[in-house]
């Protein structure tokens, strides 16, 4: 029952990690990803479908709660015996939606295999979701990116998915 955290800094690999084994084993999840212009930020489900979350104006992002609340009632719905759980990631704009919060620690509390995406940052929810037992939290830095994605392979693989 591998199960952990990745997070540190913007650009240092942890995406990078996600899509390399999203390509090698059975998943199931969500990845938050910005339009083309940067201006939108969706929420897409691996297998499914995709939510307007965020939209940036005057530099920041501001969220979007109808679509993180839309994405909230998918989360129970989501298949994960025998399947990697990914969800990259989670940042501060979930502090608009309880539901969706909810849905996301009910989920990581739930599943065997799982492999989440932090925002490096001191966000409330990011804080209750590091006090949740069974999780080994990593660091992602530009230098050790590659050796935490062969160990992430070799775990994933030790644990029959």
């Amino acid at each position: 029952m591998p199960k952990y955290f990745l997070t540190g800094e913007r650009g240092t690999g942890k995406s990078h990690i996600v899509e390399k084994l999203i390509e090698l084993y059975r998943v199931t999840g969500f990845l938050t990803r910005f339009d083309k212009r940067r201006k939108e930020l969706y929420l897409r489900f691996i297998q499914g479908p995709e939510y307007l979350i965020g939209k940036r104006e005057k530099k920041k992002i501001q969220p979007i709660p109808e679509g993180f609340l839309k994405a909230s009632k998918e989360i129970p719905e989501l298949e994960t015996s025998s399947k990697l759980l990914v969800i990259d990631e989670i940042g501060f704009l979930e502090e608009c939606c309880e539901e969706f919060r909810r849905a996301v620690k009910n989920l990581l509390e739930h599943s065997d295999n799982c492999l989440c995406v932090l925002r490096k940052g001191k966000f409330p929810f990011i804080k209750e979701l590091l006090t949740l037992g069974g999780f080994e939290t990593i660091e992602v830095t530009v230098r050790n990116r590659e050796s935490i994605l062969s160990f992430l392979i070799e775990e994933y693989k030790k644990a029959g998915l």
